[in-house]
């Protein structure tokens, strides 16, 4: 060990007289932060928009093919064609599933005919999606 440093005085540096620099953000620089944040945040918004519009169609498309493989059974089974809501044969709406209306008698000339509506008609493909007894897809109307 050196002993001769503990003889020794130091000199302290008075830090009360020297300015420190103050570290951390300065209130344009945060606001700048969330303007780009509430920018991007818009910008993601409008692009989830359509994806969730279109997921408001196929929940109606598939409500809709449930409800006809339904009335088919219901049909075959009773030999009468179910009428009215869906939800007298156990169909459950999802969310965003307005209504679903089975229609005709399930004979030639009057098919059974299933029409499904979305919530506030959120669907860019149509207001009412059809489907026919003798049909594998549906049309959006």
């Amino acid at each position: 060990m050196n002993f001769e440093q503990f003889g020794q005085t130091r000199q302290v540096q008075d830090l009360g007289t020297k300015k420190r620099r103050q570290r951390g953000f300065t209130l344009v620089e945060l606001l700048i932060v969330i303007a780009i944040l509430a920018i991007l945040g818009a910008v993601a918004l409008k692009m989830y928009q359509p994806i969730v519009n279109r997921t408001v169609c196929s929940e109606v498309e598939v409500t809709v093919h449930e409800t006809m493989l339904a009335a088919v059974k219901y049909l075959n089974e009773t030999g009468t064609a179910p009428s009215g809501d869906a939800t007298s044969l156990g169909i459950k709406y999802p969310d965003h599933v307005a209504s679903v209306v089975i229609g005709g008698s399930g004979s030639s000339s009057s098919p059974l005919t299933v029409n499904g509506t979305a919530v506030d008609n959120k669907c860019p493909k149509g207001t009412k999606y059809v489907l026919t007894e003798n049909e594998v897809k549906g049309k959006w109307k």
